[in-house]
């Protein structure tokens, strides 16, 4: 009888997942003027098993990140690009992120498998600030237009499965957006996420 319900475990055509964990973002430009910073993340996601090694799964996620950027004053010369430091900014911002992911499922033993996935996600900016770290005034940051507000990008990662219950992921995104204004020096954003996970 155990071995039944473990089978239907495994089997089930729908599933659920609950993960939270830490996640290192910044931004990426030709000038490298952010750092890496911590934040954290949280995601409930639904897998619809196709076949016992494929499923694809979908959901709703909170991001928050943080990270050090400087800011200054950047011209154009004959070598290319120079940039002129005006001093230090520590940048929060909030995301919902929506994935679609494809996922490859490996059995490693009887209670253990590997998930390799990947796929699109979309990103919605919902707020945020700039603090500058030497005169410790803080800015909202305020886009413009609700495009300006969306990023979209790619999404990978790995995910080791206990039981069929428990998980450990480790997922990086890249965004391919370029933030606005955009123009030959705009950055893009990039995440790696490190967290676990439950499913019901």
């Amino acid at each position: 009888m155990l071995i039944g319900n473990e089978v239907l475990a495994q089997e089930k055509p729908i599933s659920y997942e609950f993960q939270t964990g830490f996640t290192l973002s910044t931004t990426k430009d030709k000038l490298n003027l952010s750092k890496w910073g911590v934040g954290m993340y949280s995601k409930g996601l639904i897998d619809f098993r196709i076949t016992p090694n494929f499923s694809i799964a979908t959901g709703l996620g909170y991001r928050y990140e943080q990270f050090d950027s400087k800011y200054g004053t950047t011209i154009n010369t004959n070598e290319g690009y120079v940039f002129y430091e005006s001093g230090v900014g520590n940048m929060q911002r909030h995301w919902l992120d929506v994935p679609i992911l494809f996922k490859g499922h490996f059995k490693l033993n009887s209670d253990n498998k590997l998930e390799v996935f990947s796929g699109p996600n979309l990103s919605i900016f919902t707020g945020g600030k700039i603090k500058d770290l030497k005169t410790g005034e803080i800015y909202k940051i305020k886009p413009d237009k609700f495009s300006d507000r969306i990023d979209y990008g790619l999404s990978m990662g790995v995910g080791y499965i206990i039981k069929e219950r428990w998980s450990m992921n480790v997922n990086y995104n890249i965004g391919l957006r370029k933030e606005p204004p955009v123009n030959e020096l705009s950055s893009t954003t990039r995440s790696l996420s490190l967290g676990a996970g439950y499913r019901f």
